[in-house]
C-alpha cells in the first residue's frame, strides 16, 4: 500500500500560509502584551502613590501644596514613603545620570547641562519634548525600577504633581501617556491629572486637548492618567496605534 505524502508545492504553500498568519498575528500579540504590561505597571504606580499619601495622612504629614513652595521641599518628604534604590536629587533634569530623569547629548555628542535642553521625554504625539519645568523638583527610583518625578510650584498653580515613568527612564518609549503618567496630590487624595478635581483649570476643563495624537503642546499627555484610569481599552488603543 502506497503512503501518500505532501508534494513540494503543497509544503511550500503551507509554509507560506503559516508565514502570512504569523506576520499578522505576532505583531498583534506583541502589542497586546505591551499594553497589558503597561496597564499593570500603571495600576501599580497609582497604588504606590495612594499608599504613600495614606501613610502621610496617618503620620499627620501635610499634603497641602502651600506647605511646599521651595524647590524639592515636597520631594524630600514624599520619598521617605517609598523603598528608594536611587535618590536622583533635586533638579534632576540637570544631572548627568543615565538612571535619573533626563540627561541627553547635543549634536556634538557632549552631555548637556542646560535644564531646558536636557529633557528627553516626549509628549503623547511623540514629536515634541514635554515641558521640563514639570519634572524638576526632585526624583527617585524605587525598588521595582519605576522613576518618580516631583513638581511643586512656588505659586501653587499646578498643586503637588507626581509623574511616574512606569517602566523606568532607560526603557522606551519615554512618552507622556505611554509610560509616563502624572498625578496630583490634593486634600489627602491622589488624582489622575485631567479629572474634575484637578487644580489647573486648562487640564481640568479640556482634558482631551492634553491627551491625543495630534497636539504639539508640550503639555500633551499630562492628562492621560485620567483616561488610563477610566477607559478600559486605553492601553490597547495606545499601543495598538489607534
Amino acid at each position: 500500500m502506497k503512503k501518500k505524502a505532501f508534494t513540494l508545492p503543497e509544503v511550500l504553500l503551507t509554509i507560506g500560509v503559516i508565514g502570512v498568519i504569523s506576520a499578522i498575528t505576532i505583531p498583534q500579540l506583541v502589542m497586546s502584551q505591551q499594553a497589558s504590561q503597561a496597564k499593570a505597571r500603571f495600576n501599580t504606580a497609582y497604588s504606590m502613590i495612594a499608599k504613600a499619601v495614606a501613610d502621610m495622612e496617618t503620620d499627620e504629614v501635610s499634603t497641602d501644596p502651600n506647605d511646599y513652595k521651595t524647590a524639592g521641599s515636597f520631594y524630600n518628604v514624599f520619598k521617605n514613603y517609598f523603598k528608594v534604590t536611587i535618590d536622583c536629587g533635586i533638579y534632576s533634569g540637570t544631572k548627568n545620570s543615565d538612571t535619573c530623569v533626563v540627561s541627553t547629548t547635543d549634536d556634538t555628542g557632549h552631555i548637556t547641562t542646560n535644564e531646558q535642553e536636557s529633557n528627553n521625554y516626549l509628549t503623547k504625539k511623540g514629536n515634541t519634548k514635554v515641558d521640563h519645568t514639570l519634572l524638576d523638583d526632585g526624583a527617585f527610583v524605587t525598588n521595582n525600577g519605576m522613576l518618580f518625578i516631583i513638581e511643586n510650584t512656588t505659586d501653587n498653580s499646578f498643586g503637588l504633581l507626581v509623574s511616574v515613568d512606569i517602566n523606568g527612564k532607560n526603557k522606551r518609549p519615554n512618552r507622556w501617556g505611554w509610560d509616563l503618567f502624572t498625578f496630583e496630590i490634593k486634600d489627602g487624595e491622589v488624582i489622575p491629572v485631567g479629572e474634575s478635581e484637578t487644580s489647573y483649570s486648562s487640564w481640568k476643563n479640556n482634558p482631551a486637548n492634553y491627551c491625543n495624537n495630534s497636539t504639539d503642546s508640550p503639555h500633551n499627555g499630562v492628562t492621560c492618567a485620567s483616561f488610563a484610569t477610566t477607559e478600559k481599552d486605553y492601553f490597547k488603543k495606545t499601543y495598538g496605534g489607534k
